[in-house]
């Protein structure tokens, strides 16, 4: 995360989000999304914050929910398999559930 911060938040305002996407996305929210670090138990987290949706593997998360992340995930930003993030968490365990 940067700057050491244990929150990234995610979308097109470049004054809230330190991952930014390009404005003329309009799918993406301003702030479409948080994503925590808990450095402690080596866990991140996802929070849907936007109005167009947000997607773990292929499935919706309810707004304003939050849903834990783990390697081999991929989140979508605005749809399903738009603007999609990979993750990895250097030296976790693959996920459980299967990829679709």
């Amino acid at each position: 995360m940067p700057n050491g911060g244990c929150t990234l938040y995610v979308g097109r305002d470049p004054r809230s989000c330190q991952l930014v996407l390009p404005a003329s996305m309009d799918h993406v929210s301003a702030v479409h999304a948080c994503i925590v670090w808990r450095p402690e138990s080596r866990a991140l987290s996802l929070r849907d914050l936007s109005s167009s949706g947000t997607w773990r593997n292929g499935r919706r998360i309810e707004k304003g929910a939050t849903v834990a992340l783990a390697s081999g995930d991929h989140v979508d930003l605005g749809g399903p398999e738009l603007n999609r993030l990979g993750i990895h968490i250097p030296d976790a365990a693959a996920p459980t559930e299967p990829v679709p």
